[in-house]
């Protein structure tokens, strides 16, 4: 079972306070929780155009009180997002192995909670087949080889025959910049090199590319996708993608150090050199960009 979080004193920019192979539970709480709300506002939603497929959200708001899970919610900014726009009688929770992100204990909005659990252990007995809708966004970084389909599994116990799952996710392979850049290159081969050697599936790039034939295996139905491309989005500003990927430079670095160091990443003197430099190719005008995934999937009624 991974060690609860270290909520005390004051961290170094490569010490986790989660035991999970999770590179951004780590270093600056703040820069963190700031990270999530970017990424969410100005990239994300736009790129998207909303929380939910329109069909899942039309059967949300016909539903007299919709019960709505957010596994590995982080700081909650989707889930409380969504409890803008559905009735104030819908139930949401929000899930997740780190419950240093929560918002404060109190929860800003009173048909909203944020429970503390681990997504590859059984939800709960009361709480399976209560929902309508169960949401995750970006657990790839989370999950080893193995992981997935235990997680798929324990997230579709969680919906009532008819309930929805929806899972977003960034397109591996898709990650690039342009015009190609060492740097950049050098800190994506670090990370996908570190996230085999943690665990990860060695054909990492299959993923969100193979997460319906996932879902048609945990006997979900109605199985869909769909893709965007912010190097084509008329909703995202070019300029609005870089600090998507830039902001995780440091964590996900800072983890490949913590564990060793690969090739020339060995101390954080070369993380703020590759990040030094990428931030520098972008203000002269290089661009980053990548694929943004749906897929989604019912429990068959």
């Amino acid at each position: 079972m991974p060690s609860m979080p270290d909520t005390t004193g004051v961290r170094s920019p490569t010490q986790p306070w989660t035991d999970t192979i999770y590179p951004f539970n780590r270093g600056d709480i703040d820069a963190e929780l700031e990270r999530l709300n970017y990424n969410h506002f100005n990239v994300f939603v736009p790129l998207t155009g909303g929380l939910v497929p329109p069909h899942i959200l039309n059967e949300l708001k016909e539903s007299a009180n919709p019960r709505v899970a957010d596994v590995a919610t982080g700081n909650g900014i989707w889930l409380l997002s969504l409890a803008d726009i559905l009735s104030s009688q819908a139930e949401l929770y929000g899930f997740d192995l780190d419950p240093l992100k929560f918002p404060s204990s109190v929860s800003p909005v009173a048909n909203v909670t944020f429970q503390q659990q681990d997504v590859l252990l059984p939800f709960p007995t009361e709480l399976q087949a209560t929902f309508d809708l169960v949401h995750v966004r970006l657990l790839f970084f989370g999950l080893k080889t193995n992981d997935w389909d235990i997680a798929i599994r324990n997230m579709a116990k969680l919906l009532k025959p008819g309930g929805w799952i929806l899972w977003e996710e960034i397109g591996q392979m898709s990650v690039r910049a342009f015009p190609p850049s060492s740097a950049f290159e050098e800190w994506w081969r670090a990370h996908m090199i570190h996230g085999v050697k943690n665990g990860r599936d060695p054909f990492q790039l299959r993923i969100p590319y193979t997460l319906l034939n996932k879902f048609k295996n945990a006997d979900l139905i109605n199985c869909d996708d769909k893709i965007w491309f912010t190097w084509g989005s008329n909703s995202v500003p070019q300029s609005s993608v870089p600090p998507v990927l830039i902001n995780s430079i440091k964590p996900m670095l800072a983890a490949v150090v913590e564990d060793g160091g690969l090739g020339n990443v060995q101390a954080m003197e070369d993380i703020a050199r590759l990040e030094e430099t990428i931030v520098r190719e972008v203000q002269e005008g290089a661009r980053i960009g990548f694929d943004w995934h749906w897929a989604w999937g019912m429990r068959v009624e």
